[in-house]
């Protein structure tokens, strides 16, 4: 799956845990709707 790509992608950039990112992904969904902002790395 892709969102699990992406996610596993900047949890390795980010060097954080995968559910971490997945938290942030959801909030971030949450306020705007979108997870690009995620992608800055």
């Amino acid at each position: 799956m892709l969102v699990k790509r992406i996610i596993e992608a900047i949890a390795s950039c980010l060097d954080v845990s995968e559910s971490k990112v997945l938290d942030l992904a959801m909030a971030t969904q949450k306020r705007s709707g979108k997870t690009q902002e995620l992608l800055l790395c």
